[in-house]
């Protein structure tokens, strides 16, 4: 009998054969207008598991200061360090305390969405998940800087979905494919909540800079994603 594993892994085989780089078509969503914040963390997260950095908080605020250097280096590093700290410690009970209880409230759904997946024939169906969610928050009451905020962590969401179902290297035993899910799980959610976290940073540190949330949702990201990688892999 064909269970239910082997076919999972028949189907992520059709995946990845289908593109070279999937994440780069299939992750965008235009209709959020921070979508660049996704790809920005994809592009970091290449530059340092290339350069196999070994300090993720170093790396990841040196590439965004690069991008904009508008801003304080020292404020991007104090969001990497962040991000590490809270995604190394007790990440499941994160809250972002500058968001509103609403905007509270859209962050525990990104985060649920992303807990979903069990499966890589779910794999769009998430990523369609987190665009509806999207639509919601850009017609939501909330503040300009929050829907920014937490704009910046869907799109990250899905770059990070597509980017990771790529480079994770599958089980060759299908008994192993529930635990390669859940270090799956564990990297993406790494990434979302360093990006909570970065913005936060941001928004608190950058002195009104608009670009301040911006920024710290990517160096947060790449952080995250870098620690939680290091740790689970």
């Amino acid at each position: 009998m064909i269970t239910k594993t082997v076919i999972t892994i028949v189907l992520a085989a059709v995946f990845f054969s289908s593109s070279a780089q999937t994440w780069q078509t299939k992750a965008p969503n235009p209709s959020n207008p921070y979508d660049n914040v996704g790809l920005e963390h994809n592009y970091g997260l290449i530059n340092c598991r290339s350069r196999e950095a070994s300090n993720a908080a170093t790396c990841a605020s040196d590439y965004t200061c690069r991008r904009y250097p508008q801003l304080p280096c020292a404020v991007l590093q104090e969001a990497a360090n962040e991000a590490i700290t809270v995604v190394k410690n007790d990440p499941g009970n994160y809250v972002p305390g500058y968001l509103s209880a609403e905007g509270q409230n859209y962050s525990s759904q990104l985060i649920s969405i992303i807990n979903q997946i069990s499966d890589l024939g779910q794999v769009d169906q998430i990523a369609s998940n987190i665009r509806n969610l999207e639509t919601s928050i850009l017609s939501s009451k909330l503040s300009d800087n929050e829907q920014l905020c937490l704009l910046s962590a869907c799109s990250v969401a899905r770059f990070s979905l597509y980017y990771w179902i790529e480079n994770l290297d599958l089980p060759g035993d299908p008994s192993l494919m529930k635990g390669w899910l859940a270090k799956l799980v564990k990297i993406i959610a790494g990434d979302v909540i360093g990006a909570l976290v970065g913005a936060g940073v941001g928004t608190i540190e950058s002195g009104g800079n608009p670009l301040g949330p911006v920024a710290g949702a990517i160096v947060g990201a790449i952080a995250g994603s870098t620690t939680v990688a290091d740790a689970v892999l």
